[in-house]
């Protein structure tokens, strides 16, 4: 039986901002897997209807030594109407980890902004080797 997706990360180590994956990449659209100097983060790109679960994903892989200020270009007005959206300064975002960072610039800007146009489409079933558990989001 096969243990690990197509970009050769183990089903058991992906992760999301709750503690369902399904919930993190079918609601909230994200979830990521730690593979050592990395991590791959996964997006939705496409959902069943406009009021619906996502039901397609993308991935981009981010190096863990990453500086998103620096690599992203944030302008000074940008990274201020930023972290007043998240009501933090720069150094208490800067002390999150890495991959919920990257979900706030994902909530806040949209992957295309910050990952590009997607190059693939990957079901929740081929990212986690699992089918969708509720009866809701099978549609």
């Amino acid at each position: 039986m096969k243990n690990t997706n197509e970009q050769g990360v183990p089903y058991s180590d992906i992760a999301g901002p709750d503690d369902s994956v399904e919930t993190s990449l079918c609601e909230y659209g994200i979830a990521w897997a730690d593979m050592g100097d990395k991590y791959v983060i996964y997006y939705g790109i496409s959902r069943f209807d406009w009021d619906c679960d996502y039901n397609v994903f993308d991935d981009a892989e981010v190096d863990k030594n990453i500086n998103l200020v620096e690599d992203f270009d944030f302008d000074k007005d940008d990274l201020k109407s930023f972290l007043s959206y998240l009501g933090m300064t720069l150094e208490e975002w800067s002390e999150i980890p890495l991959p919920h960072r990257i979900s706030d610039l994902v909530s806040y800007w949209g992957h295309e902004n910050l990952f590009g146009c997607p190059s693939c489409g990957s079901t929740y079933e081929e990212i986690t080797g699992e089918q969708i558990k509720s009866p809701d989001r099978n549609s």
